[in-house]
């Protein structure tokens, strides 16, 4: 599981550089190996691996930083390819793709994205709703609702 290797060394490229720009090089340089050989090998995992089993999770987030970082077109095509696990994993990949949608020449991609992200929103402002039911009750009629009535 080395996408998240990838993930950290291709944020601290960005955070190096201009500092210590040698160091910035070899951080990329390595996430970008890293990715490839992600891609090209079957993922390992243990019983006692710390990372969450979600491994399509894991390569949106460390392709979504490559892009960010090198802008290469090969990032934002693999993008283009996950869209379907971006939108099983949106919640826990909107921050990380919402940063590249600029990075990305694909009309039909940035629109699905940003549906998703409408989908997302309402999902939200609805959790909300009930939420502040169980804290101030109907605004209405000035009942309570217990937690057990929204999060059954």
């Amino acid at each position: 599981m080395e996408y998240q290797v990838t993930t950290t060394l291709a944020a601290a490229s960005r955070s190096l550089k201009g500092y210590d720009d040698k160091l910035s090089a070899e951080c990329i340089e390595i996430a970008r190996k890293s990715w490839d050989y992600e891609q090209t090998h079957d993922p390992v995992g243990g019983d006692n691996s710390y990372v969450p089993r979600n491994i399509k999770l894991h390569e949106i987030i460390a392709t979504s930083e490559l892009l960010y970082t090198t802008g290469e077109e090969k990032y934002a095509s693999r993008l283009v390819d996950l869209l379907p696990d971006i939108e099983k994993n949106i919640r826990d990949a909107a921050w990380c793709v919402a940063r590249v949608t600029d990075k990305i020449n694909n009309d039909d991609f940035n629109n699905r994205f940003r549906e998703m992200l409408k989908d997302i929103k309402l999902t939200s402002i609805r959790r909300w709703q009930r939420i502040l039911l169980v804290f101030h009750g109907d605004p209405q009629s000035g009942h309570r609702v217990g937690y057990s009535a929204i999060c059954p």
